[in-house]
C-alpha cells in the first residue's frame, strides 16, 4: 500500500480489499481513494462526536456518500464469488445518481431551515 495513507480507516479498507480481490490498476486507484475517504470519515466522525457545528455533520454525512460511490466503483463480485453483470452495475450507477441528486436537496433543505 502506498505511504500517502497513514490514516488507521485507510489501512483497515485497503487490508479488508486486496489480500481477498484481485484488483486491477484503476480498481486499486479507485480504492486508494476511498481509503484517504475512510480516514477523512472517521477525522469527521470524531469532530462531530466532540460537538462539532451541524455543518461538520453535513460533511460527514456527504463524506460518508462520497465512500459509498467509491466502493461502488470497484465492481465486486457478488458474495457468492460469480462477477455482477453490467446491466446490474449500471442500474446501481443509476440508482445512486438519483440517490445523491436526493440527498443534495435534502442538504439543501437543513441548511436553508437552519
Amino acid at each position: 500500500m502506498s505511504d500517502e495513507l497513514p490514516g488507521e480507516a485507510g489501512r483497515a479498507l485497503w487490508a479488508r480489499f486486496v489480500p481477498t480481490f484481485d484488483l486491477d490498476e484503476r480498481e486499486r486507484e479507485v480504492l486508494l481513494l476511498a481509503c484517504a475517504t475512510a480516514d477523512d470519515v472517521a477525522e469527521l466522525a470524531g469532530l462531530v462526536a466532540d460537538g462539532a457545528p451541524v455543518s461538520a455533520r453535513a460533511e460527514l454525512r456527504m463524506t460518508r456518500a462520497a465512500l459509498a460511490r467509491l466502493l461502488g466503483q470497484l465492481r465486486l463480485p457478488d458474495d457468492d464469488g460469480t462477477p455482477r453483470p453490467e446491466k446490474q452495475l449500471r442500474a446501481q450507477r443509476a440508482a445512486q445518481s438519483r440517490w445523491t441528486k436526493s440527498a443534495k436537496v435534502r442538504e439543501e433543505r437543513a441548511h436553508g431551515a437552519s
